[in-house]
C-alpha cells in the first residue's frame, strides 16, 4: 500500500522532528485513524517530498520524525488535445494539420 502523501509547505530536513497542527492532524487522527509508528509522506508541491513515521499524537497536534528528504527535478509538461470533430472535414483537417505542425 502507498504512504499517503500530505501538503506540508513549510522547510523540512532530513533526522528533523516536526509538530503538525490543525486540520492535517484531524485529517491523520480521526479520518485515517493513524497511530504512532505508522509511516507517511510530505510534499511542500515545489518537487521536495519527506518521508516521515509518526512520533506521538495528541488531540490537536502530532510529531513526526522525518527519515528521508527527496529533491525530485520537475518533469517535462506533455501537451494534450482534445477535440469533437465537426460535420464540416475541413475544419478538421485544418485542425489536424495545424497540431502536427506545433508537433
Amino acid at each position: 500500500m502507498a504512504l499517503p502523501v500530505f501538503y506540508y509547505p513549510y522547510n523540512y530536513q532530513g533526522s528533523a522532528t516536526i509538530l503538525l497542527e490543525g486540520d492535517l492532524v484531524k485529517h491523520i487522527v480521526q479520518v485515517l485513524r493513524m497511530k504512532p509508528g505508522d509511516l507517511l509522506r510530505l510534499t511542500d508541491g515545489k518537487g521536495t517530498s519527506a518521508d516521515a513515521m509518526i512520533k506521538s499524537i495528541t488531540k490537536k497536534s502530532c510529531e513526526i520524525n522525518v527519515s528521508n528528504v527527496e529533491r525530485h527535478e520537475p518533469s517535462r509538461p506533455r501537451l494534450h488535445l482534445g477535440l469533437a470533430f465537426t460535420k464540416n472535414a475541413s475544419r478538421n483537417e485544418c485542425l489536424l494539420e495545424k497540431a502536427t505542425e506545433l508537433g
